[in-house]
């Protein structure tokens, strides 16, 4: 399993797959804080004459527009790029190669699984804490404690998507299937975070405890209720993705 996680990484680094994602994830680290800070400037370079007062920027008002960019654009470029994580080895017989020795199909998905959680917590992780540090040096700092929660939401709302991408991919073997449901899963996310409002112990409404908990620096039942269904959905769609693989043809 060290060999298989290791390679994993290695192959992640050289591909620029994992390079490539955090410096997406830093990009938008240093692009909020100085953007929130400024904005009147900005507005004022094409409103015109026109006078726009906008709202004092404040730390937790930069981090959730990080935070929003995370879970869009980012999040979507992601999906683009772990969708071939395992098609790209089945597609060129490197899979049925790795399988020829003495390596178990769990184990051999596992590796990959865990690699995807490892990139994600690194990602996501450090860009926050980019902009944690350049936030500060703007407009202040942020809860210390509402910080850690916020990211370990940003995590979870990140990784949901992700490991059914993977898990759609793995099964039908078409990473095309898995970017599909990946977006899919944040489409069908926010409408539920719209349509369902009362239901906010729902992995769905992990965005707006997000805010709740980095402006309140403290969380709540309903918070970690959320949290839970959410890796709970990881948990569920990692053990469907093993047990399909074992019993898939090659």
């Amino acid at each position: 399993m060290r060999l298989l996680l290791k390679k994993e990484l290695k192959e992640g680094w050289r591909s620029f797959r994992l390079p490539g994602l955090l410096l997406l994830g830093v990009f938008f680290a240093l692009l909020e804080p100085p953007t929130q800070k400024y904005m009147d400037e900005i507005m004022a370079m094409f409103a015109e004459g026109i006078e726009i007062t906008m709202p004092a920027p404040t730390p937790e008002g930069a981090f959730m527009a990080f935070a929003g960019n995370i879970t869009s654009i980012f999040l979507i470029a992601a999906i683009i790029v772990f969708m071939g994580l395992l098609t790209k080895e089945q597609r060129s017989g490197i899979s049925e190669w790795i399988l020829t020795r003495p390596i178990s199909r769990k184990n051999y998905i596992l590796a990959k699984q865990i690699y995807l959680m490892i990139s994600t917590v690194l990602v996501v992780g450090v860009s926050s804490l980019i902009c944690a540090l350049f936030t500060y040096t703007l407009l202040g700092a942020l809860n210390v404690t509402g910080f850690g929660l916020a990211v370990l939401t940003l995590v979870t709302i990140v990784l949901i998507p992700l490991v059914i991408t993977f898990m759609t991919a793995t099964i039908t073997s078409k990473g095309g299937a898995g970017a599909a449901a990946g977006i899919g899963t944040i489409f069908i996310f926010g409408i539920m975070s719209q349509v369902l409002t009362h239901t906010i112990w729902l992995p769905s409404h992990l965005s707006q405890h997000m805010s709740q908990v980095l402006y309140q620096g403290s969380s709540s039942t309903q918070y970690w209720l959320a949290v839970g269904f959410g890796w709970l959905i990881i948990v569920v769609a990692m053990i469907i993705t093993n047990l399909g693989y074992q019993k898939k043809e090659l």
